[in-house]
């Protein structure tokens, strides 16, 4: 990455804030940043908004798409010499040298930095051409031989010759030690010194070495070639030779494998076909085959394997098979979703039926949850019950013949029901209260006694049982209760009663503590409510999912409808008022028209209040921008507050007559003034754009309204945001006069003397 500074170098940007620019193109007749100035490159930039934003440092530049300019250091601009939040708007990027970085020639011939001070110290690796002045030498030079020189470091001394007084302390010792033939320098810690050593003064021939004869003689020597007379393998190898090349292997033994990253150790590197180990730890798995087996015991009594299809543990000695556990033992599937039996320390014994209990042990016997199929019950001797006795299914394979009333004076509880069954229709159960007081009697009290209750416990069912053509037993209308909230104080019930409809039980009518629902099973079922006179007085079409009344409707609060939900009016539905989540119509979609009718007229306003449009009766219509009047009917056309912006033609007069106007001059020194206004191409800004919806991203023509201001102000507006505009048509009356005064400075050039 180098610092390059080149001509022509500039491109625009759009980019807006404080971060790296991206590059819009070389403008016309200059280089683009990668072309000038290379990517990956340095180089001092400048970055010009049109409302006066600048920055002046040094970025770096990237090939990309776009290509782009990182601002990596600021050294000014117009944010106090930071970085600039940079502003919509198009933008100048050009390679500049900030003068702050300039070195310049003087008018003495001198080189000064940018404040105009002489350089006062030179420092030159290489001077490979020109003269150095007199004046930037010291005032006394060392000698040519050195003697007043005080200080040396010289990288590369090429000839010439230094004083010892000149060297390094330990460099003098060495050039201080008289020169003996093969001797070599040393040094002690100190000093240098000459070694004890004696090398030899030629060198010696191919393959030979050096050795010392142990009195300071070093010589070249042929060593003694020969082989290695014995490999002796040492324990687990195997292997070696007495001569020659000798191979040592690892793992002796059958069934010892040794790879590349383990050792293989079988069941034939023991004595025996079982090994023995003294203890065995293992920080990873033990993989054991299909039917290869963990064996427990000194008979092998207990084996731990898997066949290939099914998982065993064997006892297969005479004592027993124990499985222990510090506090419960678990019976459960692979992953452990499934419970098949818990055995708890000091507590039940559970066993379960697809992941639900069904028996569990207790200290007074045993507790079975559904029913209990026995091929007989024999009792030999007597029963005797001294409490209550529940059971689920008493069987009696022969009569029970009662000639008399069986009373009851306690209560009967029966934990699956009773069934009363008569030959005719006379009434099976009749519930007769002969207490003669005012409280309510006889009375049917379904009890839900819970000793745990929770929220959702059914309370209670009532089912009428019908016969079909194939003799089945099905649930005609049941009538279902639950608790939705067993919390004290909140208590909320439900009920629901189902009908069976087509094959099937439905939910017909819910009630819950929140709503009431009808046709909770959502089957085509009509809903509807008589008046008086109207059977269809309000009607549910459950197969068109619709509502509709016959009756005018009456109601004192607002009326809701959802997002993309409809009033929907006329038979064909042709006037729709709906919201769609983001905004409201009123859409006619029928052939007609769509009216809005107002007595005194008809306001279009925003929901807060602002006036859009005033259609108001026997007066004006009058349209509004930002609650602000900027049109309005009259009975002689309309009246216009601001500017009128057109993108087609525009056919108009203006009121001009002579008889209309007083204090009429010509306009003066129109030539003058014509020649300080400038015709010129532009574009449009971004902002420009934005505000203003009718104009177009192209190339313009046209002036600029404050050059026009300072020659002719009264065709200049400004309008309320500040910004000028131009009545192109009265330029029309400045131009004429500079016609006739060009054409009588031609008149003049053309008869000089008249």
């Amino acid at each position: 990455m180098a610092l390059v500074v080149n001509d022509r170098v500039k491109e625009t940007s759009t980019t807006t804030g404080t971060g790296t620019i991206s590059l819009g193109g070389a403008v016309q007749g200059f280089e683009t940043f990668v072309a000038g100035i290379g990517n990956s490159n340095t180089t001092y930039y400048s970055i010009v908004n049109a409302n006066g934003e600048f920055e002046v440092g040094l970025g770096t530049v990237t090939d990309a798409t776009p290509d782009t300019l990182a601002r990596t250091t600021v050294i000014s601009s117009s944010n106090s010499d930071s970085a600039v939040n940079f502003s919509a708007g198009s933008k100048d990027v050009f390679c500049t040298l900030p003068a702050s970085k300039a070195v310049i020639k003087d008018a003495s011939g001198n080189i000064v930095a940018n404040n105009g001070s002489n350089l006062t110290a030179l420092n030159a690796s290489n001077l490979a051409s020109g003269t150095v002045p007199d004046a930037r030498f010291p005032a006394t030079l060392p000698a040519a031989n050195g003697s007043a020189l005080t200080a040396l470091n010289a990288s590369n001394l090429a000839s010439g010759t230094v004083a010892n007084a000149r060297l390094d302390a330990q460099l003098q010792d060495v050039a201080g030690l008289a020169t003996t033939s093969g001797k070599i320098i040393q040094g002690d810690g100190s000093n240098f010194t000459l070694s004890a050593y004696t090398l030899p003064t030629s060198d010696g021939s191919s393959s030979q070495v050096l050795t010392t004869d142990g009195s300071g003689a070093v010589t070249f020597q042929t060593p003694t070639v020969g082989d290695i007379t014995s490999v002796v393998a040492g324990s687990g190898l195997t292997g070696g030779a007495t001569s020659g090349a000798a191979t040592l292997n690892v793992g002796a033994g059958t069934g010892v494998t040794v790879n590349a990253d383990d050792i293989a150790i079988g069941q034939s590197v023991a004595t025996s076909a079982s090994p023995t180990f003294a203890g065995l730890t293992t920080t990873a798995d033990i993989n054991f085959g299909d039917n290869d087996k963990a064996i427990f015991g000194a008979g092998s009594d207990l084996q731990i394997f898997h066949d290939g299809s099914n998982s065993y543990i064997s006892d297969t000695a005479t004592g027993d098979l124990r499985i222990r556990g510090s506090s419960a033992i678990k019976f459960e599937d692979n992953n452990g979703s499934e419970t098949f039996a818990i055995f708890n320390d000091n507590g039940a014994v559970e066993l379960y039926h697809d992941n639900s209990k069904k028996f569990e042990t207790a200290s007074g016997g045993v507790t079975v949850t559904g029913e209990v199929a026995a091929t007989s019950l024999d009792i030999s001797g007597d029963i005797d019950v001294d409490g209550t006795t529940n059971l689920d299914v008493v069987d009696i394979d022969g009569a029970v013949d009662m000639a008399s009333t069986l009373q009851v004076d306690g209560a009967i509880t029966s934990s699956a029901g009773a069934t009363i069954t008569t030959a005719d229709n006379a009434a099976q159960l009749t519930l007769v209260s002969t207490d003669a007081d005012a409280s309510s009697g006889p009375r049917l009290s379904l009890s839900r006694d819970s000793s745990s209750p929770a929220n959702n416990d059914f309370l209670g069912n009532i089912q009428f049982i019908m016969k079909n053509d194939a003799g089945e037993s099905l649930s005609a209308v049941a009538l279902d209760t639950r608790i939705i909230d067993v919390a004290d104080g909140s208590e909320d019930a439900q009920i629901q009663f189902y009908v069976r409809t087509a094959g099937a039980v439905v939910d017909r009518f819910n009630i819950l503590n929140t709503e009431v629902v009808v046709n909770d099973g959502s089957i085509d079922s009509d809903f509807r409510v008589e008046s008086n006179n109207q059977a269809n007085a309000f009607k549910i079409d459950a197969g068109n999912d619709t509502a509709s009344f016959a009756v005018p409707i009456t109601t004192t609060e607002n009326i809701n409808f959802g997002d993309s939900d409809k009033a929907i009016f006329g038979d064909g539905g042709d006037l729709e008022i709906y919201h769609e989540g983001s905004h409201s119509f009123i859409d006619d979609t029928g052939t007609g028209r769509l009216y809005l009718r107002g007595n005194d007229g008809v306001y279009i306003q925003r929901y807060t209040g602002e006036d859009m449009i005033k259609a108001i009766a026997d007066g004006a219509v009058e349209l509004y921008h930002n609650n602000a009047k900027k049109l309005e009917t009259t009975s002689g056309g309309v009246d216009v507050t601001g500017a009128i912006t057109a993108t087609g033609d525009v056919t108009a007069f203006s009121t001009s007559d002579k008889s209309l106007k007083k204090n009429v001059v010509n306009i003066d020194s129109a030539l003058d003034k014509v020649s300080k206004i400038n015709g010129v191409y532009y574009d449009w800004t971004e902002e420009a754009l934005e505000k203003n919806k009718h104009l177009k991203a192209e190339k313009e023509v046209g002036v600029i309204a404050q050059d026009v201001e300072k020659v002719l102000p009264e065709i200049v507006a400004t309008r309320d945001d500040g910004t000028k505009a131009v009545k192109y048509e009265r330029l029309c009356a400045l131009l004429i006069e500079s016609v006739k005064e060009l054409k009588q400075e031609i008149e003049l050039l053309k008869n000089p003397g008249a």
